[in-house]
C-alpha cells in the first residue's frame, strides 16, 4: 500500500469518527421530542435516516 493510499484511509477513518459523533450528538438533541420523533417514525416510507 502507498502512502497516498494509507492517508486516504487515514481520512476515512477521521471522517467515521466525526459521522458517530454527529450522530450521538443529534441523538442527545433529540431526546425532548422523542415521542414525536416515534409518530413520524410510524408513517410508512420514512426512516430513521430520512428524519436526520
Amino acid at each position: 500500500m502507498g502512502d497516498h493510499q494509507r492517508t486516504m484511509l487515514q481520512h476515512i477513518d477521521i471522517l467515521e469518527e466525526q459521522v458517530l459523533s454527529l450522530d450521538q450528538e443529534i441523538q442527545e438533541r433529540m431526546k425532548p421530542v422523542k415521542n414525536q420523533v416515534s409518530l413520524v417514525d410510524s408513517i410508512p416510507g420514512v426512516a430513521e435516516r430520512a428524519r436526520k
